[in-house]
């Protein structure tokens, strides 16, 4: 089956107050919560608002102190790239299930771009929102997106690649917003007006989208858990570190705290939104 005699990495539910290690026995067990989604914290962002770039439009600041209608428009363009984003992160999470044989995303309604089916209200709306019109950091989740070991050849392979199509999906989106802003920047330089016409909207839009999906990629890399990174690691670590890394597993949560409150994950997203940044400003 292509797998090591480490402890299983394969488990059916997440319960952060039990033991990481179910067992062998119930490592096999039915449709387990995919590694990409385990986390109800894994969709924590820190966003870097971008520069004003060649007069070609307003930055678009994530939060403010007080609520208008200006915001308002503000916190619409928002959710449409965040849940365009969150939607294509889940759905290559659940395509690269059913690519290596198993059915249950599929089943469940998880391979589509609808936003639908991947909303969690509390972490997908509200929690979101509430950042937004604080002005606090952005932070979400969404639904968990499962998996079936038992249908696939080889274990390793696969958990690998699922967990890592959601943050690959959001470096794809990345360089077609990128794309996007430099087709607007070219018609801007070619005389052509951004400000106050139908192509402002998008060229926020594009800006948001580079912005989310550098940090959705970056953040959900970082190999603390629960977070993408951490369901990679261990594959590539000898047994007993594997073994040791899953004991913290259950602390993953406190972990991401103290990093965030120290900025230890602003200090990591920080040079690639810096390079984002130059590439929109050159």
């Amino acid at each position: 089956m292509g797998t090591t005699h480490r402890k299983p990495l394969y488990y059916r539910h997440f319960d952060p107050t039990r033991n990481p290690d179910p067992g062998p026995n119930r490592a096999s067990g039915p449709a387990r919560v995919s590694p990409c989604t385990y986390a109800k914290l894994r969709l924590i962002v820190a966003l870097v608002p971008p520069r004003r770039v060649k007069g070609a439009g307003a930055a678009f600041p994530i939060g403010a102190s007080v609520v208008d209608t200006a915001q308002l428009v503000q916190f619409l363009f928002f959710m449409i790239v965040f849940l365009f984003s969150l939607s294509v992160h889940e759905a290559a999470h659940a395509w690269t299930a059913e690519w290596f044989g198993d059915p249950t995303a599929r089943y469940l309604g998880r391979v589509t771009l609808n936003p639908i089916p991947h909303i969690d209200v509390v972490g997908t709306l509200i929690f979101p929102a509430i950042a937004f019109f604080s002005g606090g950091l952005l932070f979400g989740w969404a639904k968990p997106v499962p998996w079936n070991p038992l249908h696939v050849k080889d274990r390793r392979k696969a958990d690998i690649w699922i967990s890592a199509a959601g943050p690959i999906s959001n470096l794809l989106l990345l360089a077609l917003f990128l794309l996007a802003v430099n087709g607007l920047q070219s018609y801007h330089a070619a005389g052509g007006v951004i400000d106050g016409t139908m192509w402002e909207p998008l060229w926020r839009m594009c800006l948001l989208g580079a912005i989310l999906n550098t940090a959705l990629a970056v953040f959900n890399m970082i190999p603390i858990p629960p977070l993408d990174g951490s369901w990679i690691l261990p594959h590539f670590l000898p047994s007993g570190l594997a073994d040791a890394y899953h004991r913290i597993r259950p602390y993953g949560f406190l972990i991401l705290f103290v990093c965030l409150y120290f900025g230890v994950l602003g200090g990591v997203l920080r040079p690639f939104m810096q390079i984002v940044h130059w590439i929109i400003a050159a």
